[in-house]
């Protein structure tokens, strides 16, 4: 995590008050479709952190295999596996009329497009990956969790879209003045944050909005 000079005393502290429940964390996808494995390998893990991922499957019921590696603080190594074999279709209505999770949908999409906008400048696909999953939002919520789940990913995307246009704007000039060049690097540490989102913190805020 990316700490303000200024008050780092503060944002340590909150740091090193996320007690770290395990390390040397490792975590694989295993899918009956395809080859190779996701794999993201985490080191230490505090209970807000989270790991989600982008898999693409055929019709059918595929099964995947969620396999999480880590040491515990007394030593002991633990090993955990889950299978699932999720119904998975390509028809679009099928699919839209599914009670699907949004907060994870729109945590997934906060977390990639910052991960473009920040590490590969990529800032127009970043945009457009955050409208097509809002487009999809639209669409899809029906219920009162579902808005609010859509009315936090619209935060969140607002939040990140402001960021990504300063950023874009020192990225295209040529500025010398401290004061200004202070704002290039909280816009550069909030993006940075953003590829971390939680979906705790998602449901944090979804849950401050009241639908009638």
């Amino acid at each position: 995590e990316i700490v303000d000079p200024t008050a780092i005393a503060s944002q340590i502290g909150s740091i090193l008050r996320r007690s770290v429940v395990a390390t040397s964390a490792t975590f694989r996808l295993y899918s009956s479709s395809t080859n190779a494995p996701i794999e993201y390998n985490y080191g230490a893990v505090n209970a807000d952190t989270v790991c989600i991922c982008n898999v693409e499957s055929k019709d059918g019921s595929p099964t995947y295999q969620a396999q999480f590696k880590y040491v515990m603080s007394n030593g002991e190594t633990r090993f955990c596996v889950t299978s699932i074999n999720p119904d998975v279709t390509t028809d679009r209505c099928i699919a839209e009329d599914s009670e699907v999770d949004l907060a994870i949908v729109g945590c997934s999409a906060i977390r990639t497009a910052a991960d473009l906008a920040y590490t590969d400048n990529k800032y127009e696909e970043a945009r457009i990956h955050l409208i097509s999953t809002s487009r999809l939002f639209q669409r899809i919520m029906h219920t009162a969790k579902q808005q609010q789940n859509y009315l936090a990913f619209i935060t969140f995307s607002e939040k990140l879209d402001g960021f990504m246009r300063e950023r874009q704007w020192f990225s295209e000039h040529d500025i010398n003045d401290p004061s200004i060049l202070d704002r290039d690097d909280a816009a550069s540490k909030e993006m940075y944050n953003l590829k971390s989102l939680t979906v705790a913190s998602f449901l944090q805020t979804a849950a401050t909005f009241k639908i009638l």
